[in-house]
């Protein structure tokens, strides 16, 4: 499946290239594998973070990310 980032098309593979949720960095505890958005880009691209990392700070994710394909966003009741 081709996906457009960054304006440029991307083959998902999963044989070739690691998931993106594995590339994404925490903005709490810098490790890969984010799986929730704790800011939307206001100038730049969104903020990224581990759900346990997020409650740890008190911060209230804006929606948390899957990995059924095409990226389905699951927002959180309180965003």
């Amino acid at each position: 499946m081709d996906d457009a980032v960054g304006g440029t098309a991307v083959t998902d593979s999963s044989d070739a290239t690691p998931a993106r949720e594995e590339l994404r960095s925490c903005a709490y505890c810098d490790k890969t594998g984010a799986d929730c958005c704790v800011r939307q880009p206001t100038a730049g691209p969104p903020v990224f973070a581990h759900q346990a990392c997020a409650r740890e700070k008190d911060v209230k994710p804006l929606y948390r990310l899957t990995k059924e394909p095409p990226a389905v966003v699951v927002t959180f009741p309180w965003a």
